[in-house]
């Protein structure tokens, strides 16, 4: 009784008089608010000791539309004199000859439109002590950015600041880490040690450097 006296005091309606339950309980409801419910049956399926419960319900049509943007390729007068006059036919040809001949075209026509470029891509090298931790700390901030970016409010623009902070603590920390446990591990070979020293105050232009981004960032939220 106080569940229908809630359910009355919200302008819910209650559509299941019956028992759900093979044991005489009613467990499974049908409850709506302002929408015309109809013609409801329950169902023993035998498959589970509840009954099915069908019913109707007539439903407004989604007026949501969804735009798409479609961009045009541009054909110079160059390519579609190709694409007429590129595909000469022998007088007797066979299924071979007309796909080699169609397949040359069209390659010879996309070359033309599009030719191959070749670009070189360099990577960089990533520093030895940027761990899976620091890596997941970077991803993070990246989404701190980015949500900052968009939702424009102070909180989030604090929160990714406070970020950068511990990110860049933490890369200092697990480089500090990285070269104690070098140092440590051969302590005994002076010749390495001198190596990762020189290396240290005279990096190579190659050489991986610490950078978090923190100030042009900044500059840029």
């Amino acid at each position: 009784l106080e569940f229908l006296r809630l359910l009355d005091s919200l302008d819910y309606i209650l559509h299941v008089k019956g028992a759900t339950h093979n044991h005489g309980h009613t467990l499974d409801l049908v409850i709506s608010c302002g929408l015309a419910v109809k013609n409801i049956i329950t169902l023993d399926l035998t498959i589970s000791d509840h009954l099915a419960i069908l019913f109707e319900v007539n439903l407004p049509a989604s007026t949501k539309t969804v735009d798409h943007t479609f961009k045009s390729q541009v054909i110079n007068s160059t390519a579609a004199k190709l694409s007429d006059d590129s595909l000469p036919l022998s007088e007797s040809p066979s299924v071979d000859e007309l796909v080699n001949t169609y397949n040359t075209t069209l390659t010879g026509i996309l070359d033309t439109v599009a030719p191959i470029k070749t670009l070189r891509v360099s990577f960089k090298k990533s520093s030895p002590w940027f761990s899976d931790t620091t890596h997941k700390m970077k991803y993070e901030g990246r989404e701190l950015e980015r949500r900052g970016r968009e939702s424009k409010l102070r909180v989030h623009y604090i929160t990714w600041k406070e970020h950068l902070g511990q990110y860049g603590t933490a890369l200092v920390l697990a480089r500090s880490s990285y070269y104690y446990d070098l140092t440590e591990t051969n302590k005994n070979n002076p010749r390495f040690l001198f190596a990762t020293l020189d290396k240290l105050i005279n990096p190579s232009p190659n050489s991986p450097t610490l950078d978090i981004g923190a100030s042009h960032s900044c500059n840029d939220f």
